[in-house]
């Protein structure tokens, strides 16, 4: 049985996490990021969070607010159509409309995550990634916009994709309790084969 989850969340909220707990039971992983990232290769374009938000910007007004989503669905198609991705994972969508269409085209299950602001912050700090903000003020001047407080319709718009969510989880402690949410998630929303999971697989 196909079975295709989206993550939806803030900045530094835990989807990342979540995503390594699901790739372990099997999961093909899918993201908003490296789709864009694709973008951002072919127009030659650095590698900051503030370019990979200006080119999603660009690519739902020019191509519409659902681009990304069917951009990500292609991909699922290409791989399971060679008898892969039977179970998919979309990681990171940020527009309201990237994420009812995989609900409405997939009978996608969305999970969303949470976590205080100083807390994401802190781990972002840790994480480090290239395209991190490395300053507070940096972080919340691309928290403000990647949540959609005064974008357009077509920007990012996390705030408006939480309400979608089928669950979302609290993400505030260790891995070892986001692992055993995640479990409990899959088992309130009946998502096939979590009966023959162990806890933290």
């Amino acid at each position: 049985m196909k079975t295709t989850i989206a993550l939806v969340g803030p900045i530094a909220s835990g989807k990342g996490a979540i995503s390594e707990l699901l790739i372990k039971k099997g999961y093909a992983h899918f993201t908003y990021g490296d789709e864009v990232r694709k973008e951002i290769d072919r127009r030659g374009l650095p590698i900051e969070r503030s370019v990979y938000q200006d080119v999603s910007d660009d690519l739902r007004v020019s191509l519409g607010t659902e681009v990304l989503a069917q951009r990500i669905a292609v991909s699922i198609e290409e791989k399971r159509a060679n008898g892969q991705a039977e179970k998919a994972l979309i990681d990171g969508l940020r527009h309201p409309d990237e994420v009812k269409w995989p609900k409405e085209h997939f009978s996608t299950v969305v999970i969303g995550v949470t976590a205080p602001i100083d807390v994401r912050y802190e781990r972002l700090r840790r994480r480090g990634r290239p395209s991190d903000p490395t300053t507070r003020i940096d972080f919340d001047r691309a928290e403000r916009r990647d949540r959609g407080v005064g974008e357009p319709a077509f920007g990012n718009r996390v705030d408006d994709c939480l309400p979608l969510a089928d669950i979302i989880l609290e993400n505030t402690g260790t891995e070892q309790e986001l692992a055993k949410k995640l479990k409990d998630a899959f088992v309130r929303l009946r998502i096939e084969g979590n009966a023959k999971d162990k806890e933290g697989e």
